[in-house]
């Protein structure tokens, strides 16, 4: 939800249209990485409002540690173009690497 400029950033309702057509189809939970301003903040909350906390989270001020294994282990990423975005990418990229390059042989098995 965060970038780095007002113009990057999505209108607060089409996160919320958006979310409520991922969660009409699908038994999964939202995870909304907002940014350090309060404008994003407040963005933030309002999406977790309309769509429930049962069904979104919040993700703020975590180690980029953290930050690294939450997006390892989600299913699909949405963002507006900022550096989580690019580190999301960079842990796909990577995991693409490694099972490409790193398998073992059957015959070694």
């Amino acid at each position: 939800m965060a970038a780095s400029q007002k113009n990057k950033r999505w209108p607060t309702h089409k996160w919320v249209e958006l979310a409520q057509k991922i969660l009409k189809d699908c038994d999964q939970k939202i995870s909304l990485f907002h940014g350090l301003s309060q404008e994003e903040s407040d963005q933030a909350i309002e999406v977790q409002k309309v769509i429930g906390s049962s069904r979104c989270e919040l993700i703020n001020h975590q180690q980029i540690s953290n930050i690294e294994t939450m997006l390892g282990k989600l299913k699909c990423f949405i963002s507006n173009d900022t550096g989580l975005l690019h580190i999301c990418s960079a842990i796909v990229k990577n995991r693409e690497n490694r099972d490409k390059y790193n398998k073992i042989p059957e015959n070694m098995v």
